[in-house]
């Protein structure tokens, strides 16, 4: 029963980033708390989202309501990110940051690394640069190709 006020066009194009970010639809859904379902409707344009909706995936992305419904204003928003400032200024992505430390933390025991702390926050803070600004999501193939190049 949504009418469609987004630019439905560009809204698609959002989702299906988000769907990228997350590494899947399903995912973007268990972590919105919207259905798998829905979320294929935003997708498709079908249906677009309500404010219940757009609060969920924005406090489930870091992404602002203002970007997700226009495309418009600033992308993140500092709410879902840590209340604390960072040295970049708008804060730090608390679920962007544990997907990095997990993945560096794979990466090195599957790889019988070991790396000493001023290296392995080396790592941690370039990768984090390099994701928050890009907007993807954490990939494996990347982490291992940085490591590489510490160890």
């Amino acid at each position: 029963m949504n009418t469609k006020v987004l630019p439905e066009e560009k809204f698609i194009e959002r989702v299906e980033f988000l769907i990228k970010l997350f590494g899947s639809a399903e995912k973007l859904a268990k972590e919105t708390g919207i259905s798998a379902r829905m979320i294929g409707k935003y997708k498709s344009g079908d249906s677009v989202p309500g404010m219940d909706a757009l609060i969920s995936i924005s406090k489930a992305s870091g992404y602002s309501i203002d970007w997700l419904a226009t495309g418009h204003g600033p992308k993140r928003h500092v709410e879902n990110v840590c209340e604390e400032e960072s040295p970049y200024g708008l804060g730090w992505n608390k679920t962007l940051m544990t997907e990095i430390v997990e993945a560096i933390e794979e990466a090195c025991i599957s790889m019988g690394a070991k790396l000493i702390p001023s290296e392995k926050s080396r790592v941690i803070t370039r990768l984090y640069e390099i994701y928050a600004e890009e907007g993807t999501k954490v990939k494996k193939e990347d982490i291992r190709r940085h490591l590489k190049l510490v160890i």
